[in-house]
């Protein structure tokens, strides 16, 4: 079981060694279904990374917008899967420049959910 998430809900990169200077969640929560008084995150959920950095190396991307996916099989708001604790993005392979020495390099990123952002409605 897995805390569903909602409005407030932390997300973090998958991947050792990068770091992301502040995230945007593009899509809204329901207005209709509720976990500790905030909305629930249900369907696939858009992200905006307004500049991944890879810390190794200091490579630094364009702006980039991730979806997450759902993997709650049985709970739904909206008429579609939560999401939950822990569910990810699809991987996003991004082109890195670095500013001190103009070099560029590619690396992956994927996003979780690391904190679904309550505390109280568990799902699977």
């Amino acid at each position: 079981m897995k805390y569903v998430a909602v409005s407030g809900m932390t997300v973090i990169p998958v991947e050792q060694g990068v770091s992301i200077d502040g995230w945007t969640v593009t899509t809204q929560p329901s207005s209709n279904v509720f976990a500790d008084g905030k909305g629930v995150y249900s369907g696939g959920i858009s992200v905006t990374v307004p500049q991944p950095t890879l810390v190794e190396g200091g490579f630094v991307a364009p702006p980039t917008t991730f979806t997450l996916h759902p993997s709650s099989l049985y709970v739904k708001a909206d008429g579609k899967y939560a999401l939950l604790e822990g569910d990810t993005s699809d991987t996003v392979t991004l082109t890195g420049t670095n500013p001190g020495s103009g070099a560029t390099s590619e690396f992956s990123l994927t996003l979780k959910v690391s904190v679904a952002g309550q505390t109280c409605v568990k799902a699977e």
